[in-house]
């Protein structure tokens, strides 16, 4: 169990406004990331108690309270809006940085100048924190909540002054004034997120005194539908807890909350830890292996004599894939008749087919289960790409089925949603060169995109033929093996053409053209055949737009 200690944290934050430093050194952007990462930490861990030092009076003695409340506040909330880390930890980190600098403007003769920063950010590639750094006197004004709606702002520039507007009236106000100020001066593009905020946190934050029935009491654990709560004054039997709806509660006149080293150790005592109670975070799920139920089902359809009854069993274990698995079997039955039973389902697409559909899915749900400036634009890519091959291996006679084409190209994407320059960029536009092959996508740290996504195959359980694929998709056409060249071909051409449509690239490639060009051949098909799929996934070929 993680035992949440304040202190290390406090004192990390604090030396970062102790004395004037080099602001623009990877030193200080490590440090605020540090900070950040221990933010992130806590709320992972220990949210209750991260709630409650929230509107404690035990960061008041800090340098920057609001600074280092928003920071912890943007710690629940990035997590609850299904931010990736990576992201969270970046854009927490901007944050406290701005703070910091502002700090020395105002307490040093020597003032950091804010284009500097900028020009320093650009140069290391961190664009969040340039963005950041440019609404450095908005964020630091006590009136900011009235540009919240203003056009000039993007979506993460109002995020992170939304969550300043909270830092700034906690603990003197309560939450659902607060709300309501935010609700009345955000713009649209901010609202859902505001509306997510209210559900939870919600209005009331563990450690707050407040009335409930007739009882004056403090709150140690919020839930979705009901509160945990000592009357006050407070002993801590474990039959002093009680608990009760959250509509039948009552705020005080003046806000109140109680002194944090009290509220953590009645929690302690009480045995209220964040492993034991229900909590609104939507759990996230590894990327390198399969879930264990999928990975059964994947060693059952490669057995040689399946039992198809049993097989239905482990599917239906697995009530998301069941439900896409007959929802599919419905829309591709010629009489569009509903599919409700997953035997009905498994017996119209066949065995193998199944497999690779479920298999695809299940990868398809790991790869977007957070959110990053760019996901959206990552999934638009890997959508039209894995779309675009399995018409084409349909419309040809291909040896690798539509189903298994558009797996092979989800696998071979998929390392794009892992790269962290990519979790941290505002925008991409991938190289325009090389258009066919995968590692032209995004430079990798280490390992290529396909290293990576061999390794992924492995972890997934899949066939030595796929992985051959995928590890010599940089090669052209006539360069591989026979048995692996007309899944090498759906591969290139698909990313290639994908890539041309998507982002229109003007430079001539002629190496790009030489593999479009062995690949139509290898597969029979013309540039017709090509114009009319086009045409076909046309309301497909957009760009979506940034939240900017």
């Amino acid at each position: 169990m993680f035992d949440f200690d304040e202190q290390p944290l406090l004192c990390a934050y604090e030396q970062l406004f102790e004395s004037q430093q080099e602001y623009c050194s990877k030193t200080f952007v490590n440090r605020c990331l540090a900070v950040a990462k221990q933010c992130l930490e806590a709320s992972r861990q220990q949210p209750q108690l991260v709630l409650a030092l929230l509107s404690s009076k035990l960061l008041e003695s800090s340098p920057s309270p609001v600074c280092l409340r928003g920071a912890l506040f943007l710690s629940i909330t990035t997590r609850r809006d299904k931010f990736n880390e990576h992201f969270a930890q970046h854009l927490i980190a901007s944050f406290i940085c701005t703070f910091v600098i502002m700090h020395a403007r105002e307490n040093y003769d020597t003032k950091p100048e804010l284009k500097s920063l900028v020009r320093y950010f650009q140069s290391l590639g961190l664009s969040i924190w340039k963005e950041t750094i440019r609404i450095a006197r908005l964020l630091t004004r006590r009136q900011a909540f009235r540009h919240l709606s203003s056009a000039r702002l993007s979506y993460r520039q109002q995020y992170l002054l939304s969550a300043c507007v909270v830092a700034r009236h906690l603990p003197h106000k309560e939450m659902l004034s607060i709300f309501r100020l935010l609700t009345h001066a955000a713009s649209p593009n901010l609202l859902d997120t505001i509306r997510n905020w209210a559900q939870f946190p919600g209005v009331w934050l563990p450690g707050r005194v407040v009335n409930i029935d007739n009882d004056t009491a403090v709150i140690l654990v919020r839930e979705k539908h009901k509160i945990a709560y000592l009357p006050l004054p407070a002993n801590t039997k474990a039959d002093t807890l009680k608990w009760a709806r959250s509509d039948g509660i009552s705020l005080l006149k003046c806000p109140q909350s109680v002194e944090f080293k009290k509220f953590k150790k009645w929690s302690e005592n009480l045995g209220l830890q964040a492993k034991t109670t229900m909590w609104p975070f939507t759990p996230s799920f590894a990327l390198n292996r399969p879930p264990s139920k999928l990975l059964t089902i994947i060693d059952l359809l490669k057995g040689t004599e399946t039992d198809i009854t049993l097989l239905c069993e482990h599917i239906k274990q697995e009530p998301l894939l069941a439900q896409f698995l007959t929802a599919s079997a419905s829309n591709d039955n010629r009489m569009k008749l509903p599919v409700h039973d997953v035997k009905q389902a498994v017996l119209t697409y066949g065995m193998e087919r199944v497999g690779d559909m479920l298999i695809q899915q299940a990868l398809y749900q790991r790869l977007t289960q957070k959110k990053f400036p760019i996901s959206s634009l990552c999934q638009r890519l890997l959508f039209l790409t894995s779309t675009l091959a399995a018409l084409i291996s349909y419309e040809t006679d291909a040896n690798i089925t539509p189903q298994r084409a558009s797996l092979l190209v989800t696998f071979a994407i998929a390392p794009i949603f892992s790269i962290t320059g990519l979790k941290i960029a505002l925008n991409w536009r991938p190289a325009a060169t090389h258009l066919y092959n995968p590692d032209s996508l995004a430079p990798a740290a280490e390992r290529s995109i396909r290293q990576q996504s061999v390794q992924l195959l492995s972890g997934w359980h899949q066939s030595s033929s796929l992985l051959a694929a995928v590890n010599e998709s940089n090669r052209l056409p006539d360069q591989c093996h026979q048995r692996i060249r007309q899944a090498v071909s759906i591969l290139g051409l698909s990313l290639s053409l994908a890539r041309q449509w998507l982002w229109n690239t003007p430079h001539y490639c002629e190496l790009t053209h030489e593999f479009d060009t062995q690949a139509k051949k290898e597969l029979g098909i013309d540039d017709g055949l090509l114009l009319t799929i086009q045409h076909q996934l046309g309301h497909h070929i957009w760009l979506p737009l940034n939240q900017s």
